[in-house]
Formats: structure tokens, C-alpha cells, sequence
């Protein structure tokens, strides 16, 4: 069993089935065994690019939270100790979004799921793609 973490476009490329989701992703996505998380985080940027036009869902916003609910997909809320890591995090990667969620991954003990190489160069990261 894992406890893992989705970034925003695993959790997107999950829900679409696009498959620029790697198979090993996609296993520790699915595997009722894992216990899976996104961060509230990830809710918050989907909800930013929605309204500047950056993107669209196959679904309708309001829906994404019981779809969540349906896949076991557990809300992971911004803590206080995440942001205290958050404010002495090395500034490799500059994107607040990810910031957010290297940091909750580093303070949960969760492995991050994501393509993102720049994350690579955290050194306490567990990260799978």
C-alpha cells in the first residue's frame, strides 16, 4: 500500500483516461489498496485556469468533487505545517501549485505523482511517474 499524492495534471490525465499517464501512475492511481490524494491545492488552480479560459474538463466543475468521492479520491487540505515548510523550501521549482504540493508530500510522507522533472531535484521527494 502507498499514500500518494496526484499532481494537478495527473489528477486532469487520470479523469480524461488521456494516455500521457504513465502505467505505473495509473496503477497506484487505481489500486484500491493505495490511498490516494489531491490537494485542495490542485482544486484551487483547476478553478483559476477554468475561469481564465486555460482549460476545460470533461465534466462540469460542480461534478468534480462527487467524482472524487467516487474514485476514493480523498481532498487533501493546505495545513499550517504545510506552509511552514512551504516558506523554507529550496526555490528550484517557482510554480506556488507545486510548491504547495511538494511540500505536502514531504510533510505527509506521501509519494508525489507527477512528470514534472523539476521535481526531481528534491532531495526528501518521493515521487513516482
Amino acid at each position: 500500500m502507498i499514500r500518494c499524492l496526484l499532481d494537478t495534471h495527473a489528477l486532469l490525465w487520470f479523469l480524461e483516461s488521456n494516455p500521457h499517464l504513465s502505467e505505473a501512475a495509473k496503477e497506484a492511481i487505481s489500486c484500491e489498496e493505495n490511498c490516494v490524494f489531491v490537494s485542495i491545492a490542485s482544486i484551487w488552480e483547476l478553478g483559476i485556469k477554468l475561469n481564465l479560459g486555460k482549460l476545460r474538463l470533461d465534466i462540469e466543475f460542480q461534478q468534480l468533487e462527487s467524482e472524487l468521492e467516487r474514485l476514493n479520491v480523498q481532498v487533501l487540505p493546505v495545513r499550517f505545517h504545510h506552509v511552514e515548510v512551504f516558506s523554507s523550501l529550496q526555490l528550484i521549482h517557482r510554480d506556488p501549485f507545486d510548491r504547495m504540493l511538494i511540500c505536502q508530500a514531504i510533510t505527509d510522507d506521501l509519494v508525489l505523482i507527477s512528470k514534472d522533472k523539476k521535481i526531481f531535484k528534491y532531495p526528501r521527494l518521493n515521487r513516482l511517474w
